[in-house]
Parts: structure tokens; sequence; C-alpha cells
């Protein structure tokens, strides 16, 4: 409250001294409004800015307000106000603030920048023509505008244009020739129009032109995946792994991988790994086996861990069902006393619940059936069985 207090303050005193100082220079009515129209509290304004930033959009709609209260003629205000209503999902007033923006003279980049963001504003309302027009209008005041041009490729798409598209594409790998982006999303447009053809074209080039970007290496693993393509496939795995050892995406999807390819165990070491990587804490309960089923309740990077004595030649089926259908991606892996990752299974019980079939322990001993989860859905009731025969 005192530093709003003191906002106001400053304010008031700073108008009346600026129209002041225009009167005394000998200046007319119309040269003190000018004047006093001026920006008032600049720092304010960055302020703003920074917290859009750091994404505190309540702040930054709090600065923001004020600083209109006393720069109403402000364009680049409304503009970043309006992004803010827009990230908090509120549409109405950031369509508003976006128009307030168009009403003031700026530079036609400036305005380029506000006809896209009220173009998405339009996209979300699926005023799919408006927004076309305002794209149109950004392009044409600042042809070097990116994500105007991206916008507009993915619209004339969904609208059934899809050389138009291709054309924007085209002009975007000539404004950002050293984006690695653009041609895999070109690549993956052509996959959706079914020319595959032209898609490994876009992915083998980004590929080659970036060869260490892990994203371009990730879209050509799923291309090739799709084709069958699984040692191809798992060598873009393991480099873009190793470019971007944050993605822990990048370890779930590898273990899929290998078990497509039909490399079992391989593929139960790899979940395993992603288990381990995201485990946040473990629950042990070794009567799984005596009561043939258990519920228990699913948290994000929780695991259960489930001790059983087998010998050999037993045959295993396990299971990992959610009570509410969808609610848990359940992730299932088998080991030894060792701890060597034997089986695993994702979505073999259909939809998102996992399943083992069938598996026929290799030795007498102890076992560990481990419970998790995928990178779906992480949160709920599921019900454990375990039977050997």
């Amino acid at each position: 409250m005192r530093l709003l207090f003191s906002l106001f303050l400053a304010a008031a005193l700073l108008l009346p001294a600026l129209t002041l100082v225009a009167q005394e220079q000998g200046g007319t009515t119309e040269e003190s409004v000018s004047l006093a129209s001026m920006v008032a509290l600049p720092e304010l304004l960055e302020r703003a800015a920074q917290a859009t930033r750091s994404g505190d959009q309540p702040q930054a709609i709090l600065d923001y307000s004020l600083f209109l209260l006393f720069n109403p003629t402000l364009g680049q205000a409304w503009h970043g106000r309006g992004l803010s209503y827009l990230q908090t999902g509120d549409l109405a007033r950031a369509m508003v603030d976006f128009d307030q923006a168009l009403e003031f003279s700026l530079a036609p980049r400036d305005q380029a920048a506000v006809l896209v963001d009220r173009a998405e504003g339009f996209l979300r309302q699926e005023r799919f023509g408006d927004a076309l027009a305002d794209l149109d209008n950004a392009i044409e005041l600042w042809p070097e505008e990116t994500y105007g041009r991206m916008l507009r490729a993915r619209l004339h798409e969904l609208e059934g244009r899809p050389g138009v598209a291709i054309e924007d594409y085209d002009e975007l790998l000539l404004l950002l020739p050293e984006r690695s982006d653009v041609l895999v999303e070109r690549g993956i447009f052509h996959l959706r129009l079914g020319d595959r053809e032209a898609a490994a074209r876009d992915f083998n080039e980004a590929v080659a032109l970036f060869p260490e970007d892990s994203y371009a290496r990730l879209e050509r693993a799923i291309f090739l995946t799709e084709a069958g393509e699984f040692e191809a496939a798992l060598a873009d795995i393991e480099v873009a792994m190793q470019l971007d050892t944050s993605n822990l995406g990048l370890y779930l999807f590898r273990a899929s991988l290998l078990g497509d390819s039909g490399a079992q165990q391989e593929s139960a070491a790899g979940y395993l790994q992603w288990l381990n990587k995201i485990r946040l804490d473990t629950i042990r309960q070794n009567d799984l086996l005596d009561q043939g089923d258990v519920t228990v309740s699913m948290a994000p990077g929780r695991s259960y861990i489930f001790s059983f004595e087998g010998k050999a030649g037993d045959t295993l089926t396990a299971s990992a069902t959610s009570l509410v259908s969808g609610e848990v991606d359940s992730l299932l892996v088998l080991t030894d006393a060792a701890g060597a990752a034997l089986v695993a299974d994702d979505d073999g019980g259909g939809g998102l619940d996992a399943r083992i079939e069938g598996y026929v322990l290799p030795a007498d001993g102890a076992y560990r059936l481990i419970l998790g989860h995928a990178g779906g859905p992480s949160e709920g009731p599921l019900r454990v069985t375990l039977s050997l025969i």
C-alpha cells in the first residue's frame, strides 16, 4: 500500500510539473498537453516488463495498469498488459488491450507484433477469418515477422490450403536459415500431408545442418520408428540423449523403441532407468503374491516394489489397472535379486494399463516387481495383481 501511494503521489506531482514547464517556456495549451503525455514513471513500465518475463502475470497486470493511469496513450503498455492477460487466459481483456494498442501510433514492427498477438486471440476464439486478416496485415507491415508467418502457415493448413502454407514455410527458411526447428516443422507438415519423401528430406537436412540439435534428432527418430527403421531411430535417440541430458522423456522413448525392436531385456533396463530418473519416493510391500492383488495409490515419481520368491520355469503374470479409466499411465518392470531388469510393460493391459503376461522365470530365487508410471497421467488408484503358475 505504501508503494502504491508513493507511485500515485509521484505521478500526481510530475504531471502538473510538466504542464508548468511548458507554460513557463511559452508553450501553448496543445504543447503543454503534449508534454504532459510524456512517459511518466518509466521504472514502472520496466518493472511490468520484468514481471512478464519472469512469469508473474498478476504483478505485470498490476504494474501495467498503474502505468496506464498516467500514460494512457502509450501503445507499448497496452500491448504488454494484453499479453499478460492472454497468458492468464483472460481473453476478453486481452483483446480489448490489443485493440487499444493499435489505436496509438506504433512503429510498423511493433504494430505487426500487436496484430500477431491479436490474431492468436482470434485463433483461440476460432475466428479464423479475423486471425488470417491480422496475420496478413502484420506480414505486410513487417515482412520479416517470423512468428506470424508460422501461425499463418498453420492456419492455412487448418483451412485446407497446403500450397499456401508451404509458401510460408519456405519463406521462413529464408528468414531463419540458422533455425533447425523451421526445417523440422516443415518436415512434420509434409508428413501430415502424406508426403513421406519430402518429410525425410527435411528431417535429414535438419540433422545434417544442425547435428547437435536434439529436437531434430528426436523428430527424425520418431519418423524412422514409424517407418520400422528401429536401428537408425535408436542411433538418433542415443545422440539426442547425449545432447540433452535433462530431457528425461528421451529415456522413456528409447525404452519403448527397444521394445518395439524386439530387444525385450534392453527395453526393460531402459524403463528401469526411466523410473530411477523420476523416482521421488519408494514404497515396499512383500505380500502381493500371497494376496493375489492389492490396491495402491500412485503419485508422481512414486514407485512400489513387491518382492517375492520364484522358481525356474514358473510362469508370471502381473498387471496394474487404473480404477478410473485413463487416470494413471502405469508401468511394470520385473527384476532379479541383483536388480537386473528382465522384462517390462507399459500399455500391454489395454489403454494406459500395464500387463506382463506369461513370462517364464529363468532361475530359482528372489524377484522384484516394480510398479511406477510412464509419461502419461501419474496420480490415482491402481489395482495390482501378481500370479505364478
